[in-house]
């Protein structure tokens, strides 16, 4: 059972980072983006990813604020 979920779960993250390429490579194709704006997508995407990790498994988010090490539990996730 738990190797369906896997494979289920691999299958639909394949399928959404093909949908993510897609787009990307639209709005390459409208316009050309600079170095700093493809890194700054990349950045984007990179923190998306690890938000939805967190809220998936349930771990809480560990940022810093304010001067301060913050942590946000996963409930709270949805905020962001």
């Amino acid at each position: 059972m738990r190797r369906e979920n896997k494979k289920k779960t691999r299958k639909e993250k394949d399928t959404k980072q093909r949908k993510q390429v897609k787009q990307t490579k639209k709005q390459t194709k409208r316009k050309r983006l600079s170095m700093a704006e493809k890194a700054l997508l990349a950045l984007r995407e990179a923190v998306r990813e690890a938000i939805e990790e967190h809220k998936r498994y349930g771990i809480p988010l560990i940022v810093w604020r304010d001067g301060q090490v913050k942590e946000i539990p996963p409930e709270e996730l949805d905020d962001l």
